[in-house]
């Protein structure tokens, strides 16, 4: 889930900032009095509400699904509890996104490293779990703090750990910002 997703939500934010820079359209936006952080937040929102959507749509397909099942055995509240941890790793995907955004001009390339930190973090997680000697690489992945299927079918979640996501999001995006804020744009 957070492979798949979180690498969508991280590639539609890495690739939002430079997409617009590439294609003229950030000029003409800034033209118009509004401030680079306005335009950086306003971009934030729109792949944060992408990413709400995307959850929602993803519980209706459940829903649509468990009525064709019999006895589909889904308790809904672990579901919507789990949607909100998937949620936690969404932040974090599209503040790593925002931060690569903001260091590249060029879309596909900004797109595809937030892709790979993902992957990577997929990696760290297939790594960290194959011996004891390598538990320490799971703490370091973002995968380890969001665990979906501990959530969904075990019935169990450590509270802080999506919190650890929000907060790694929030401060990668909030550096995002500040990198924006201060770089010269190129001149198409």
């Amino acid at each position: 889930y957070g492979l798949i997703f979180g690498g969508i939500m991280a590639y539609v934010a890495g690739a939002a900032l430079p997409l617009n820079i590439e294609n003229g359209t950030l000029d003409l936006a800034l033209a118009r009095p509004i401030s680079r952080t306005r335009y950086y937040l306003e971009t934030t929102f729109g792949v944060f509400a992408s990413g709400i959507l995307m959850g929602l749509f993803i519980l209706f397909c459940v829903w649509i699904v468990s009525l064709f099942v019999k006895n589909p055995g889904i308790d809904w509240q672990w579901a919507w509890i789990t949607q909100l941890v998937q949620f936690a790793f969404f932040v974090f995907a599209i503040g790593v996104g925002l931060l690569v955004g903001s260091l590249v001009d060029a879309s596909r390339t900004a797109g595809g490293v937030t892709v790979g930190l993902i992957f990577l973090g997929y990696l760290i997680n297939i790594f960290g779990g194959v011996s004891s000697k390598f538990d320490w690489l799971l703490k370091i992945g973002p995968f380890y703090y969001a665990p979906a299927t501990d959530v969904f079918v075990l019935h169990q979640l450590t509270w802080w750990h999506p919190l650890v996501l929000v907060a790694a999001g929030l401060v990668c995006g909030i550096i995002g910002l500040v990198v924006f804020n201060r770089r010269d744009l190129p001149t198409v």
